[in-house]
């Protein structure tokens, strides 16, 4: 097992991780038509336009205030964010990509900040969701996955648009 303040680094990278992924994907991004930004291809989907935004609304709204409240309260209480209810009334549809990749990186960046800020002893500090406590360790462990999955979630859309124009099924 990694030592603490490697673990640390660790963690802050793979959080920063998604500034330069947006970044590399504004140079791509105006490709797809809005028709794909903007489709939800099964009931209850997220478009990717409304998928961006829940990541940077649970960047702004969601974690970053967690983490505040875990260093100023001793164990506060939380209940899990409701995605659903995060996306509604952003109007993500109706803004620009660019807008909207704009605000995932100022959202990241104030959390990667907040968490390059914390003092290597508040890391153990823990809050409560429902039955479980989690420390800051694990609520950023559990950020970072929940990343990962909605950036495949994206990618599997993509790649499902068919963009490249070729037949699907046929060697690249």
């Amino acid at each position: 097992m990694p030592d603490d303040a490697t673990l640390r680094e660790a963690l802050v990278d793979q959080l920063a991780y998604l500034i330069d992924e947006i970044e590399m994907l504004r140079g791509r991004i105006d490709r797809v038509p809005a028709s794909i930004l903007e489709a939800r291809p099964l009931p209850g989907d997220l478009s990717v336009k409304e998928l961006f935004g829940l990541i940077a609304t649970r960047d702004a709204d969601v974690r970053l205030p967690l983490l505040r409240r875990m260093m100023a309260e001793a164990e506060p209480v939380f209940s899990p964010a409701d995605d659903r209810a995060l996306v509604q009334g952003g109007g993500w549809n109706d803004r620009s990509i660019e807008a909207i990749l704009t605000e995932l990186q100022a959202a990241r960046r104030a959390l990667v900040e907040a968490v390059q800020a914390l003092p290597a002893a508040a890391w153990t500090r823990t809050a409560r969701f429902g039955e479980a406590s989690r420390s800051v360790y694990e609520l950023l462990h559990a950020a970072i996955q929940q990343d990962a999955d909605d950036l495949r979630t994206l990618g599997y859309r993509l790649y499902e648009s068919n963009l490249s124009g070729r037949p699907q099924g046929l060697p690249k």
